[in-house]
């Protein structure tokens, strides 16, 4: 007996032969009469053969699995275990032996046998020796046009699909996720044009060496997270952005104006603000 997929199958065997009891070189029986110089020999019996079968035969015959891919059709056969190592279909299976069948049941399956799973995996960062699960990077899996789970089945035919040129994840993306805010900022206009104004509310590190938020996030990594309040901006903080030469006003008077009343540096900004710049 061997168990196929915790099913208990018998293996049929052969049977041995008995000895063979010869008289006179011919066959005969053990209450045939005997005369005076009789000849007796006795030839040996075969014994029966153990019950051997291949896996091969021992299976109902599987097709492999297609699947659309991508927009690629794919085939996957199923994989063979016996007492939990993986053999080739035609291995021969003895009496005991336990036999399991494996083919892709799920996506998660899918993604094993794709060499491919890691990409939709969390991601864990080290922030503030507190560790943050960041997910947004995961690709989103359909299966026929229906967003699905790893867990979900798969079946014979389906197409699947999930964008396969992910965008980089960046260290302003973790952040986001958590609902913290980079940066405080205020649009002013500066002689009747627009002018954007950006001051940083977050500082990020890593080894000590200060990292741009547009820098890629990879699992464990371990950064430091600074955060700062929110500073009001100043009349100066608009010149920061203006191309002014100091040079060309020698001798002349720069008259600067906020919302048509004077102003100076150091005056306070907020949004909509209108600045207007002369020089005399």
């Amino acid at each position: 007996m061997a168990t196929v997929q915790d099913q208990l199958i018998s293996i049929p065997g052969k049977h041995g032969a008995p000895p063979t009891l010869l008289k006179n070189g011919k066959v005969t029986t053990l209450d045939s009469p005997l005369e005076p110089g009789d000849n007796l020999n006795v030839e040996r019996g075969t014994n029966g053969k153990a019950a051997t079968v291949s896996i091969r035969e021992l299976v109902d015959d599987l097709p492999d699995l297609t699947l659309i891919i991508n927009g690629v059709e794919k085939h996957f056969k199923a994989k063979f275990f016996l007492n939990g190592k993986i053999k080739a279909p035609d291995t021969l299976v003895n009496d005991r032996d336990h036999v399991t069948i494996s083919q892709n049941e799920t996506l998660q399956d899918l993604l094993i046998a794709l060499n491919i799973s890691e990409k939709f995996k969390p991601c864990y960062i080290t922030v503030n020796k507190e560790t943050w699960v960041y997910q947004k990077h995961i690709p989103i899996i359909y299966i026929n046009n229906q967003q699905k789970n790893l867990s979900d089945k798969i079946n014979y035919k389906d197409t699947i699909d999930w964008n396969v040129n992910p965008p980089k994840q960046q260290i302003i993306d973790l952040l986001s996720s958590r609902q913290i805010k980079v940066r405080t900022n205020i649009t002013v206009f500066f002689n009747e044009k627009p002018l954007t104004l950006e001051k940083p509310l977050v500082e990020v590190y890593q080894d000590n060496q200060l990292l741009q938020l547009d820098d890629e996030l990879l699992t464990h990594d371990h950064l430091t997270l600074i955060t700062h309040k929110a500073q009001p901006f100043i009349l100066q903080d608009a010149f920061l952005l203006v191309d002014l030469t100091i040079d060309s006003l020698s001798g002349k008077q720069l008259i600067i104006n906020k919302n048509g009343e004077q102003a100076t540096f150091s005056s306070p900004l907020n949004n909509g603000d209108k600045i207007e710049l002369a020089i005399q």
